[in-house]
């Protein structure tokens, strides 16, 4: 009877307790063999060849456009077509040291832990171009591949020297060769990823972003090479193009690189079953400015493609403030002096066949692959450190939160994608810190804890949408479902910048929010492929913070930021941005304004022991005055320039205090502070 009252209650048509056991039991057994199919039927992991370039944008590969990249891509657009690409990838930070530093430890930006190299004290995050890992850092990508998840010092020693070139690259690094290694590791080429890396010039000009340094736009500080002048205040020389003669010899440390993986991927050939796997990567030089190629790359540019149309710039009095600091710094902030419509188009033509001869690199690494039977069993990955601005927003080069600066391309191919994704094009927002998860999923070695790595893998993507399966325990990022993420963070507080700013791209949202167990959730729009990106900076009341709709304004030119009709979604995404910084901070920081405050104190802690350390004060004067690449603009008032940091270094306070006004010729009024309680120009000032 009981029996019969559990038959009468079931729902007609639903299956009973043991055939649904039964039908688990089965489905289970085909997930294993479909993803053992995924696999390719390979003996073990596969190997793994991980390529990234310089300062490559995302829509430069036109990734689903359907005019297609400017010049042609013959072997990226063959990996497209084999694999999946990620339209939608974010950088950690849009800089080569501390975006490398995140990719390679899968870490945000504001947690990578270090010993500053100045100071000798604890920094709490890559914040310029001189910080990144600690040279004993043991959790690398290539340390964890090597000892098969376990502590990297113990197959791989991170303390071992590695070459450095004369810009403080890591040239050669090799590890993991014996056969007792898990994966035979060659890291080639531009490594860039630990600290006291760089210059001077990249470190006391990030340091000091906040000092009012005096200057003059009527001042004409350089003459570029008979190609443009540059007003004001600068610390770079500007976007300067050439047209050389042989593209291969000017990039011919790449080259050599590549055909040195090419080779050590063709002696990997017919290894056998005893043999380990064999991860190489290689970090190209090529596409970092300045824009150098040949004619022979330059003929392959279709100079009608809407990408070779010379982008609008704002006027300089309608420009955000920190819009205006950054094409100042990099030597584009006056309205007369730099550039032409066809100085921008030039430009242009030189960065995509800058891409396009990266693409032959590809190339040649893709025919040692399959010339040695190794195409089977030989995951591809290929993205960028960063963007280039590449003369939109009146700017050039990274460090800007724009999509040129923070947008990469991404590709995954190889025999891990099902061939019901491979030509995919996923708008699904990603991060580079996801390649590390993705990278140690994809070679099946575990993921330690000590690694405290915070991205997730993107291993999903390349299987059917059957098989994506919840997260067990969803990171900060997600929602719970399969989806890697619902936003993305990218952040800078480095050179070429007044104020530290932190980018937060979000997915499909509404002007309205819901708590669930506590904590802030979007309300998410399934299959509405829109993003809204929201861009603070400071401690959030300094300037104006930005809105952008990217769905309806992908060149980001509307800034919605001070709307009414969008105040709510604003303060909510402002409240979710320092609720991320908490939960990724590892418990140092609990909002944006905190991480602010610890960089202005780092910048002071940093410069002062960096002064103590030059020996005298004639030294430190030197250096200062003619040694950086301000030197010209420095000259203009001297004196001036010195006690402007002398200023700024007794200040006790750590805040992050618009510009005052006290520059012989400010470009614009609102560019200064106006509202000493709230330091953010008043709305008629802002309309203008």
């Amino acid at each position: 009877r009981r029996a019969a009252r559990r038959a009468d209650c079931r729902p007609s048509g639903r299956p009973s307790m043991r055939r649904r056991t039964e039908a688990a039991r089965v489905a289970g057994l085909l997930l294993l063999l479909l993803r053992a199919q995924h696999t390719g039927g390979q003996r073990g992991p596969p190997n793994i060849l991980f390529i990234i370039d310089e300062s490559t944008s995302s829509r430069a590969y036109a990734m689903g456009a359907a005019e297609g990249p400017p010049m042609p891509l013959p072997n990226l657009s063959k990996l497209m077509a084999q694999g999946v690409s990620f339209n939608q990838t974010y950088v950690s930070a849009p800089v080569c040291c501390p975006n490398r530093a995140s990719i390679w430890s899968g870490r945000h930006a504001h947690n990578i832990p270090h010993v500053g190299p100045d100071t000798g004290e604890l920094v709490h995050g890559v914040w310029n171009n001189q910080e990144g890992l600690d040279p004993d850092y043991a959790y690398t990508i290539d340390q964890l591949l090597a000892s098969g998840g376990g502590d990297g010092r113990s197959s791989v020693a991170a303390a071992t020297p590695y070459e450095l070139n004369l810009n403080g690259l890591a040239t050669a690094r090799r590890g993991g060769e014996g056969p007792d290694a898990d994966f035979q590791t060659q890291l080639l080429d531009k490594l860039d990823r630990y600290s006291a890396g760089h210059t001077v010039n990249v470190k006391v000009e990030a340091w000091t972003n906040k000092v009012n340094f005096p200057y003059n736009m009527s001042f004409i500080g350089v003459h570029n090479k008979e190609q443009l002048n540059v007003s004001g205040w600068a610390d770079e020389t500007g976007p300067l193009w050439k047209t050389v003669s042989d593209s291969e010899a000017h990039y011919e440390r790449d080259w050599n690189a590549t055909r040195q993986l090419a080779d050590w991927i063709r002696e990997r050939r017919g290894g056998g079953a005893a043999s380990p796997p064999w991860f190489g990567y290689i970090g190209m030089n090529i596409v970092h400015p300045d824009y150098v190629s040949d004619e022979g790359w330059l003929s392959r540019v279709n100079a009608s493609h809407p990408q070779l149309r010379p982008p609008a710039w704002p006027p300089v009095a309608s420009m955000h403030p920190e819009d205006f600091r950054a094409s100042l710094l990099k030597g584009m902030g006056g309205e007369d002096t730099c550039c032409s419509d066809e100085y921008k188009v030039e430009v242009r033509r030189h960065y995509f066949a800058m891409i396009a001869e990266f693409d032959a690199m590809v190339g040649e690494l893709m025919a040692a692959v399959e010339e040695s039977g190794q195409a089977g069993d030989t995951m591809v990955i290929v993205t960028s450190d960063h963007g280039d601005m590449n003369m939109e927003h009146r700017q050039y080069y990274k460090m800007d939160w724009h999509d040129g600066s923070v947008r990469v391309p991404l590709i995954i191919a190889g025999p891990a994608v099902d061939p019901s994704a491979q030509g995919t094009v996923t708008n699904e927002l990603v991060s580079t810190i996801d390649l590390f998860p993705t990278i140690l999923d994809l070679a099946r070695v575990p993921l330690p804890a000590a690694a405290g790595a915070q991205g997730a893998s993107l291993v999903p993507f390349l299987q059917p949408l059957s098989l994506r399966q919840p997260p067990s325990q969803p990171l900060p990022h997600q929602n719970g479902d399969w989806r890697v993420r619902r936003w993305v963070l990218s952040q800078f507080a480095g050179d070429n910048l007044h104020l530290p700013w932190y980018a937060l791209t979000v997915q499909a949202v509404r002007a309205t929010r819901r708590r669930r167990r506590g904590s802030l959730r979007l309300v998410v729009v399934e299959n509405d492929e829109s993003w809204y990106k929201y861009v603070a900076y400071g401690s959030g009341h300094d300037v104006p913070h930005r809105l952008f709709d990217l769905g309806a304004d992908p060149d980001e030119t509307r800034d919605l930021g001070r709307r009414a009709e969008y105040a709510g979604l604003t303060r909510q995404l402002d409240a979710l941005l320092d609720e991320v910084i908490a939960a990724t901070s590892g418990g140092w920081a609990g909002s944006y304004r905190e991480v602010s405050e610890s960089v202005e104190s780092y910048n002071k802690r940093s410069f002062a022991a960096w002064r103590a350390a030059q020996g005298s004060e004639a030294a430190y004067r030197a250096v200062m005055s003619s040694q950086l690449r301000w030197a010209p603009f420095w000259q203009h008032d001297s004196e001036g320039c010195f006690a402007a940091i002398e200023r700024w270094l007794a200040d006790p306070s750590n805040d992050t205090a618009e510009w005052d006004c006290s520059y012989p010729n400010p470009p614009q009024p609102w560019h200064c502070r106006h509202d000493d309680a709230t330091r953010v120009p008043s709305q008629a000032q802002a309309a203008s």
